[in-house]
């Protein structure tokens, strides 16, 4: 019986854990604007692509200066990672 109740609080731990690695649509974009290059916005976007809804990418098409709302979600994610990763292909680390 003893081990029972060691599954049962090992399980819940589990459960507790995968629920908290689950960022709110508000972390997604704090993530996403704190950012620095292109391509780690675009690891953001491929992480948490199941969680973004129509609020969250519009959003972020906003803060790239994108037009927005054209597109069923799914395009509209497609096309910020094309655009970030055509613009992560001109990024320098060079100071200038």
């Amino acid at each position: 019986m003893d081990n029972e109740n060691k599954e049962t609080e090992i399980n819940a731990e589990a459960v507790e854990k995968s629920a908290s690695d689950e960022l709110t649509p508000f972390e997604i974009l704090d993530r996403f604007l704190d950012a620095r290059t292109a391509k780690e916005k675009i690891e953001i976007l491929s992480e948490h692509s199941s969680q973004i809804d129509e609020r969250l990418i519009g959003n972020i098409e906003a803060s790239l200066d994108l037009p927005g709302g054209d597109g069923t979600l799914w395009q509209r994610i497609e096309y910020v990672m094309y655009c970030l990763r055509t613009k992560s292909r001109f990024e320098t680390d060079r100071l200038r």
